[in-house]
């Protein structure tokens, strides 16, 4: 009984133990994920921060050659537009010489938005309209009104290069001139280029695969023959470029799956067409997957120790206080309910509702007798047997106790008077062999009697074993070895019965 006990209280101290250190574990694992997602996110920070301000750095920089720079703009289209009305047939213009005097770029846009003459040959048939439609857009609104704009650091739509540009239509709207100055040769830009830190990132961050910062076209300064966005990647830019927030799409790159994060970044220098740029950060989820499986083997780890150590822990404290615990609730004799139980049990099912508990007290006619001729021992083996044989003869809804001496209890949560009935007679019977089996103790007539009463509703449990106790002593006035049922309004003797 009590080894049986000692298991089911390392069991309960296990799943107790177990529930609690899982649950802390649990937090702390999720807490630990929680923030190495944050410390990936504040890497992705602190790149977006450091493009942004190298951006600006670059601009404000530049923004102490702007005024001279524009000068000489202004100065380039006045001629060109002199030149227009003088001799509108291009084919007899020498764009090489022009753009080797003005130090710029030369080009010429028809009504279509297609460049048809420049220094450049390269760039002679981009249609704007056919690959950039918010800027080809921004040119026609630029036609009608036929003023000189200047722009800020863009790039060219064929080397990448960073440039200033500037554009007027011409008198007739027939034509427009766009004029592009490099700004790759200038020592301030040199310093400043936040190309420079483009490349450092991607060096020394591994978690980046390829940062790029895109013009209003999408298209990006540097670029070393980049795959132009995808429907989806075009989708995102245009998201965070009109919406000035972050925007995030998952896709590929070079086979791998990434996640491109585009940042707006509005300068505070630049106007018009080059106010707003996008930042592309491709960064990849390898490393943060990494450490997240790192995270969960470390915690998988932590909860086989944890485990094993509640194990250890639980056995332990189970060895050291089962047995106190048993025998605080059990009798020690015959590993029966004790009193205790008896108490809290009859007055539990007397405030349940709807259920007559019913209360069989027994105890052995000529007990004494046992200890006087074969002493002690020998009766404490005959209780034992009789607890014993009580606690087998009931089903496991029903309670065997042994409340002193030689008096057992068997508590039934509802019954009737033949269900208590057959259940002492079981009783009776068990215990009759045990006592045959027992040659000397047979001799001694060694009985059992029973008293059996029913709860009412009034009823404490005093008064249940009060009504128990006179229908055992009944039994015994009318011979002994029998049960008696107790009938309402039958009390004691004045003389207590003596076994």
């Amino acid at each position: 009984m009590i080894g049986r006990f000692k298991i089911r209280l390392f069991i309960m101290l296990l799943l107790f133990a177990m529930i609690v250190s899982t649950v802390v574990m649990a937090i702390d694992y999720f807490r630990v994920q929680q923030q190495t997602r944050a410390e990936n996110e504040s890497k992705l920070d602190i790149i977006s921060s450091s493009i942004t301000h190298a951006i600006e750095s670059t601009e404000k920089a530049y923004s102490f050659l702007d005024e001279e720079i524009s000068n000489n703009m202004i100065a380039a289209m006045d001629y060109l537009q002199q030149k227009y009305e003088e001799d509108k047939n291009f084919e007899q213009w020498n764009f090489s010489k022009l753009a080797e005097r003005f130090e710029m770029d030369i080009y010429v846009l028809d009504e279509n938005n297609t460049i048809i003459h420049s220094n450049s040959e390269n760039e002679i048939g981009i249609d704007f309209n056919a690959c950039c439609g918010l800027f080809a857009s921004i040119l026609d609104e630029r036609r009608k009104q036929g003023e000189m704009f200047i722009d800020g650091i863009d790039l060219d739509q064929q080397s990448g290069e960073p440039k200033k540009f500037s554009y007027m239509a011409t008198e007739d709207k027939k034509y427009m001139f766009e004029l592009g100055y490099s700004l790759v040769h200038e020592t301030i830009f040199r310093d400043y280029n936040f190309l420079t830190v483009i490349d450092d990132l991607q060096t020394h961050m591994s978690v980046v695969e390829r940062i790029r910062i895109l013009n209003l076209g999408g298209l990006p300064f540097g670029t070393d023959g980049s795959e132009p966005l995808t429907k989806d990647q075009r989708k995102a830019f245009e998201q965070a470029r009109m919406g000035n927030e972050m925007v995030e799409v998952e896709s590929k790159l070079k086979g791998k799956d990434v996640i491109y994060r585009y940042i707006p970044y509005q300068s505070k220098v630049d106007e018009g067409s080059t106010k707003i740029k996008v930042v592309e950060v491709v960064y990849n989820t390898e490393q943060l997957t990494n450490l997240l499986h790192k995270t969960l083997h470390t915690y998988l780890l932590q909860s086989l120790i944890v485990l094993i150590a509640t194990i250890i822990a639980s056995f332990i404290i189970a060895s050291l206080f089962s047995r106190p615990l048993y025998l605080a609730y059990h009798d020690s004799l015959t590993d029966l309910n004790n009193r205790a139980v008896f108490s809290e049990k009859v007055n539990r099912m007397l405030r349940e509702k709807g259920k007559r508990p019913a209360l069989i007290m027994m105890d052995l006619d000529n007990f004494k007798l046992v200890n006087d001729y074969f002493g002690h021992s020998k009766g404490d083996y005959l209780l034992r047997r009789v607890g014993q044989t009580i606690e087998q003869s009931i089903s496991k809804n029903e309670n065997a106790f042994r409340l002193g001496g030689d008096e057992f209890a068997v508590l039934l949560e509802s019954a009737t008077e033949d269900k208590a009935v057959d259940i002492v007679k079981s009783i009776f019977s068990s215990v009759e062999k045990v006592i045959e089996a027992e040659k000397d103790i047979c001799k001694l007539s060694v009985t059992l009697s029973a008293g059996i009463a029913f709860s009412e509703e009034y009823d404490t449990e005093l008064s249940l074993y009060k009504k128990a106790d006179i229908a055992l002593y009944k039994a015994k006035e009318k011979g002994k070895n029998q049960y008696q049922i107790y009938s309402k309004g039958e009390e004691l003797p004045k003389i207590p019965f003596v076994n």
